[in-house]
């Protein structure tokens, strides 16, 4: 394959230009531990995954303009729901925006997954002022940020995330190594 051609080259000491891709998305998933195979367990971890999107949202200097939450049950049956909206970095409005569509979650089966996809960006810099949204709030989270990489990682936080401070810890994906500051 071509990641393995090139690994042959660069053990050879041979320089390969590699483009560097673009995110075109930042997302978490997580299986449910089987005690937590509950619509409130299911709720708890996707909340900690929202925010450990947006967390990464802004330090990419990023403002996304979609959503989409998956829960896979059992049974393979999948619940699935996407948003659009004015670019964001917003941790609170995510999260309102995921209780909305959790109310049309299915109550029967168990849980088994569930993911959260922030897409769709615009760059920090480019981003156009809206004059009906109230950006006072991509602000607010910055400062948080700030906050928790000077005083450590959850000084502070979203009221409603107080009890999933040890849901869904961070840990190495097959596709995406977590920086050091997300541990």
């Amino acid at each position: 394959g071509l990641i393995g051609s090139r690994y042959y080259y660069l053990f050879k000491g041979k320089h390969i230009h590699v483009a560097h891709q673009h995110t075109q998305s930042i997302g978490h998933s997580h299986v449910i531990p089987p005690k937590e195979r509950t619509l409130a367990g299911t709720q708890t971890i996707a909340h900690k995954l929202i925010s450990k999107a947006a967390v990464r949202l802004r330090r990419a200097n990023k403002m996304c303009q979609a959503l989409s939450i998956s829960i896979r049950y059992m049974d393979e049956v999948r619940f699935e729901e996407s948003f659009s909206f004015h670019a964001s970095q917003d941790t609170s409005m995510f999260l309102k925006l995921f209780n909305e569509a959790y109310k049309k979650v299915p109550a029967k089966g168990k849980p088994f997954k569930v993911s959260v996809t922030l897409g769709n960006f615009t760059a920090e810099k480019e981003h156009q002022l809206s004059m009906f949204e109230d950006d006072k709030r991509n602000t607010l989270f910055k400062a948080v940020d700030a906050i928790n990489d000077r005083y450590g990682k959850s000084t502070v936080y979203v009221g409603s995330l107080h009890k999933q401070q040890e849901t869904a810890p961070t840990r190495i994906a097959f596709s995406r190594i977590p920086e050091l500051d997300e541990l």
